[in-house]
């Protein structure tokens, strides 16, 4: 394959990087579901060392910190989760509103007003792991016979049982079946499974007897996202108020709390998941209502909406306003501000990488104005590998022009 040399440069960036913390240990914590149907669904409760169960209040929960409470809990992955309101004096555990589900034990602080608690339904006999949202990974099995979970091997599931899998999980339809190597899974169980498509859960359909795993592999399940997002009230697709799909209810979407605020970091996540370029400003705007809220911290860490969302609609006074820049990008690189460019013309709505020396220095100090950056730091090729064909036109810039497509151009 021909690699041709294409624009990679970085904008000093003025916004403020996030530290990562990869901490999961959750030693000094313990969990339980109480009042299900089974140990794995049911209402949340939570001790610290010795100290007595108390539940935990419902706000400020979203679906991954669930998922990580159903694996603390060898109970698969988390279904759903639901508020009720309780108001009484009752002691409980709140949960911080800026909470990362890595630094999970640390989450908590006692609260003596509880409102709410929450209840979890986790999967007790399927789950996805090690994928890049709670939706997505290797599939796993758990008989009730066995206990022990077991990977599928590839070939033994088919659309059907992707389907029954994707619904008994509360996620959306199939979007990826492919088999991947197990690496450090458990042995692929043996048995084909066999669906009509409506079943409720995997282990409701048939399957065969005994059989040889020939392709050594096992299934890795992507399943669609259930929730969706749009700008609405703008002057383009790319720019207005933030509405999110989530239960199948478009609502707007309030602004996070102190702790949890957005920032362009965040706001990039949903100009990409729209194919709007990158994120150039967020802004709020007065309007009173229930409104969808959605973890920013969450979302910088998940390909899915589904994943961070509040459990309930919350009343807010703010509703977020996105201007997403949907002519220029800057993709691949280690912040918003850097990457190799990449440019949508009007006519043909397809991104394209820029071809190195055909923008020089004031092209690029157009280009990172454009994107809210600061002045370019560097400006280089790189080999495009997978990237789309570079643009041929060269592109002649003064420097004072608003944006990279109001420059003249070869």
């Amino acid at each position: 394959m021909e690699l041709t040399c294409v624009l990679v440069f970085l904008c000093m960036s003025i916004q403020g990087l996030l530290s990562e913390n990869n901490s999961t240990s959750t030693e000094s914590v313990h969990f339980r579901l109480v009042g299900g149907v089974s140990r794995c669904h049911g209402d949340l409760e939570m001790k610290q060392q010795d100290e007595t169960w108390k539940p935990v209040e419902g706000d400020n929960f979203y679906r991954k910190l669930g998922n990580r409470v159903c694996a603390e809990l060898d109970c698969g992955s988390a279904v759903s989760l639901r508020t009720r309101q309780s108001f009484s004096n009752t002691d409980g555990w709140l949960i911080s509103s800026d909470c990362d589900e890595s630094e999970l034990r640390n989450c908590f602080t006692s609260h003596t007003r509880l409102q709410s608690s929450l209840e979890l339904n986790c999967s007790d006999s399927v789950r996805l792991v090690h994928g890049s949202s709670v939706c997505s990974g290797r599939l796993e099995v758990r008989s009730k016979q066995s206990r022990s979970w077991s990977s599928v091997c590839e070939g033994h599931l088919d659309l059907r049982g992707a389907q029954v899998v994707c619904r008994e999980l509360g996620c959306g339809a199939p979007g990826l079946l492919q088999g991947a190597l197990s690496g450090a899974a458990g042995a692929p169980v043996v048995q084909t499974f066999t669906c009509e498509g409506h079943e409720s859960a995997l282990l409701d359909c048939g399957s065969s007897g005994a059989q040889t795993c020939s392709s050594g592999t096992a299934v890795d399940l992507t399943c669609t996202d259930p929730d969706d997002v749009r700008l609405v009230g703008g002057f383009s697709r790319c720019n207005g108020e933030v509405q999110i799909k989530h239960h199948g209810e478009w609502r707007h979407m309030g602004h996070g709390t102190y702790y949890d605020r957005w920032t362009l970091k965040t706001a990039d996540v949903i100009c990409r998941r729209l194919d709007c370029g990158s994120a150039v400003s967020v802004t709020t705007s007065h309007s009173y209502g229930l409104k969808w809220v959605i973890s920013s911290i969450c979302l910088l860490s998940t390909s899915a909406l589904t994943d961070c969302e509040r459990t309930d609609p919350h009343p807010s006074v703010y509703t977020l306003f996105l201007n997403c820049l949907d002519s220029v990008r800057l993709v691949h690189g280690s912040s918003m501000c850097s990457g190799r460019l990449e440019v949508r013309s009007n006519q043909s709505g397809s991104w394209s990488s820029v071809c190195e020396g055909h923008l020089d220095l004031r092209g690029a100090q157009v280009v990172c104005r454009e994107l809210g950056c600061g002045a370019p730091g560097l400006l280089q090729g790189a080999l495009s590998g997978a990237a789309e064909a570079p643009v041929v036109q060269t592109f002649t810039c003064e420097g004072h022009e608003s944006a990279l497509l109001d420059c003249g151009s070869s």
